[in-house]
């Protein structure tokens, strides 16, 4: 009966009215970029097989965890927020209360706990703290309001304790403290110390794990080496193949980043005269020459035809594989069920590596050996795995390849730069008709902003592909189009045929970004600003495309305040870009329209965000944001 009775309890006080009208925008829409991204670094630092979301709400982070591979669930007490439950999580989610989970004993590996155990009655405090650790085998992971740093101004906070007081407790049943890190997660969850807490049971080994997710110490599951795993537990073999030429700047952080990983390292080094060879028979690699015919898909043929794996993985020199999700290796069936896997490409460009500058795509790096698979083309080679795809078995692997080839002092190399072109024309030559060869003359022209050929080779692929039947034509090719039609401003010329490209790709973030640009530049604001809802709604997560970073969170969060400050809602405008802010606090053209705002309001902005906003979300944006403007 008591159960009962605080469950009735608690679904009055965490009905809609809390979730709507004291949270204003508590939607997936609005909130649910920032919970893939701390799904994601949740994922990568911690490893989680089998996760439970105590206090889950409407279930966005079980939401976020689910569409990255993790068996998550979750549990709440509000009737309402477990009806109203996003989509996407049907039968992932209960109603029940942290005092008695009605789960086994070590029945997750993985238990987080976040804005919650404040809002539990002291005299409740000792039967919450044991409930957690009795479910969970390995970590708990809380995030909590201490004295530390309080926030009084939320009525249901009614136990706010020192962060020892809490920590006393849950270590009573059988945990350990884990030494507080930086996760760098996007919100306050996991990057308050005074808030944050990790206990793991006795019995595992604890990861020690920097910033940016990168392994240091041990790894949170079993000791491995991830290369001798994939061998000895799926018995099979892994070769990297590569081709070179005078890479010594960047070969070695690319061998770092593989060498526990493969079994065997093949190098085709086409004419090195620095310390290529040197550095990679350092690695035990096997080294063979190749005469330069200018033909890059001949040159990787040919070290395909030298490697013994039976898998394969291809990287250039100025590319490493990142460090997380690495245990992904360790899925066994995923080998058997595929002959190629495509993982996350990040493209970085700009002037130094920023993790908010960047373009990713889907593209197939490993790929079963003796199956026929080869590269084509003489330049921008691409990987030849069609009969895969039309089997169905080119499956996805979460493990990113980092490449740094874009980055501005690589795009303005004048010699790299007519070597292309010269390579491309030299193709149009032998084929004229060849739609792909006029996309990649236009890529490259416009990296050098030679705009005006840019727009006729890419208009010309386009021809070139409904000519041969590919309708609609890839989708990067639209993208690349209203790229070009946008940095020179051509707003006539690109409306209203925008709204044929993103009918052809409704999905396609970045072409919906495009059309909110193209819409606020001809003044067209609240058509504009629904755009931008639709970017944030695309989210950033599909790598089927080629995509900018950004343009469905924080740029699209920025473009959202500028439409506000045209239809003169100051207040709207301001809360957009501390939004972008809060995903990318670097994003210097958000910032630099916030304090313009700022300083077009009363001198004392505190005061003024505690009188224009409510309680709740006045302390959310102080408390995330203002230290990110001063």
């Amino acid at each position: 009966m008591k159960r009962q009775n605080q469950l009735k309890s608690i679904s009055e006080i965490f009905g809609e009215d809390y979730y709507h009208n004291n949270k204003r925008n508590y939607s997936w829409a609005v909130l649910g970029h920032q919970y893939r991204q701390t799904a994601q670094r949740i994922k990568n630092v911690f490893l989680p097989g089998k996760l439970l979301d105590v206090g889950c709400a409407k279930g966005f982070m079980v939401k976020a965890l689910l569409e990255i591979g993790i068996d998550a669930g979750g549990i709440d007490a509000s009737e309402y927020a477990i009806g109203n439950a996003v989509k996407g999580i049907e039968g992932r989610i209960s109603r029940g209360l942290i005092q008695a989970l009605p789960y086994k004993a070590g029945e997750y590996d993985t238990v987080l706990a976040f804005d919650i155990l404040e809002h539990i009655p002291e005299e409740d405090a000792d039967e919450a703290c044991a409930e957690l650790m009795r479910v969970t085998n390995r970590l708990l992971i809380i995030n909590v309001i201490t004295l530390e740093v309080p926030d009084y101004n939320d009525s249901t906070h009614i136990t706010i304790k020192p962060k020892q007081w809490w920590v006393d407790k849950l270590l009573q049943h059988g945990g350990e403290l884990i030494p507080y890190e930086n996760y760098g997660a996007p919100v306050w969850w996991l990057n308050v110390p005074e808030r944050s807490i990790v206990i793991k049971k006795l019995d595992y080994e604890l990861a020690r794990v920097g910033p940016a997710g990168i392994q240091a110490d041990k790894l949170l599951r079993p000791q491995y080496s991830l290369g001798s795993a994939f061998l000895s537990q799926n018995k099979k073999s892994l070769s990297l193949a590569m081709i070179v030429k005078d890479e010594e700047k960047c070969i070695k952080r690319c061998l770092d980043s593989v060498k526990d990983l493969v079994d065997e390292i093949v190098i085709v080094d086409t004419g090195s005269t620095d310390k290529t060879i040197e550095i990679c028979r350092s690695y035990n690699a096997l080294v063979f020459s190749y005469p330069w015919n200018n033909h890059f898909a001949e040159a990787r043929n040919f070290g395909l035809d030298k490697v013994m794996g039976e898998w394969v993985l291809w990287l250039d020199a100025d590319e490493e594989v990142a460090q997380e999700n690495r245990n992904q290796l360790n899925n066994h069936s995923i080998f058997n069920d595929y002959d190629a896997l495509s993982v996350p490409l990040i493209n970085f460009y700009g002037e130094t590596v920023d993790f908010d500058q960047v373009a990713q795509i889907a593209q197939p790096r490993f790929f079963r050996n003796h199956m026929g698979f080869r590269f084509e083309n003489k330049i921008h080679e691409w990987l030849n795995v069609s009969s895969a795809y039309e089997r169905d078995r080119v499956g996805f692997l979460d493990l990113k390849i980092y490449h740094y080839g874009y980055m501005n002092a690589q795009v303005e190399d004048k010699q790299k730069f007519n070597r292309n072109v010269n390579l491309l024309l030299q193709e149009l030559e032998e084929e004229k008709n060849h739609a792909w060869t006029h996309y990649y003359l236009s890529a490259e022209y416009y990296r050098r902003r030679e705009f005006k050929k840019a727009f006729e080779h890419v208009n010309q692929s386009i021809l070139l592909f409904i000519k041969d039947g590919t309708i609609p034509p890839p989708s990067m090719l639209y993208s690349l189009k209203y790229s070009i039609l946008i940095e020179t401003m051509s707003w006539e010329g690109a409306w209203p045929s925008i709204k044929s490209a993103v009918k052809m790709f409704p999905d396609y973030v970045d072409l919906k970004f495009y059309m909110g640009v193209i819409l606020y530049y001809r003044k067209m604001y609240p058509e504009a600003l629904a755009c931008f809802e639709e970017c944030l709604e695309l989210g950033e997560s599909n790598f089927n495309y080629l995509s900018l970073k950004g343009l469905g969170s924080f740029r699209a969060w920025y473009f959202k305040g500028l439409c506000f400050e045209e239809l003169k809602n100051e207040e709207e405008a301001i809360l957009a870009y501390l939004k972008a802010l809060i995903v990318s606090n670097s994003f210097t053209p958000a910032r630099e329209a916030l304090v313009k705002l700022i300083n077009k309001q009363p001198s004392n902005f505190v005061d003024y965000v505690k009188n224009r906003f409510k309680p709740e979300e006045a302390d959310y944006l102080l408390r995330i944001s203002l230290n990110q403007i001063t």
